[in-house]
């Protein structure tokens, strides 16, 4: 609903750093949802107590990895709102003076959660 929201009925909105940290957060737990969705699917067949398993290693491992970054990123999202927050409180509301946080907040992100995610498919 919320993607809805800010791409159908209020595009107008995405011209506000908060609305496109929830943006960005709610792209990241749509897909979080269809991975959740996929399940065992991905798993490889055969694998021990796992109804559904039909995937292989590969698919198991891509199904790991977006995992693994959505689950950290989306929290980072979640922080990154409240930190957002704290700096238009202190500088008015007055984007112009803090736009540049907006970057340091994706990548920040990027920065968390490939990393992890990267060891966690390596490692398997």
């Amino acid at each position: 609903y919320v993607l809805y929201r800010l791409l159908i009925q209020k595009p107008e909105k995405l011209k506000r750093i908060y609305h496109r940290i929830i943006f960005a957060m709610n792209i990241c737990i749509l897909v979080h949802a269809v991975v959740d969705f996929v399940g065992t699917w991905a798993m490889p067949v055969g694998t021990p107590y796992r109804i559904g398993a039909s995937g292989n290693q590969a698919t198991c491992t891509v199904q790991g990895f977006v995992s693994i970054f959505l689950r950290l990123a989306v929290p980072y999202y979640y922080a990154s709102l409240s930190i957002h927050s704290y700096i238009a409180v202190r500088n008015g509301f007055q984007e112009e003076k803090y736009r540049h946080i907006e970057k340091w907040i994706h990548l920040g992100v990027i920065w968390i959660s490939l990393p992890a995610s990267i060891f966690f498919a390596v490692k398997g």
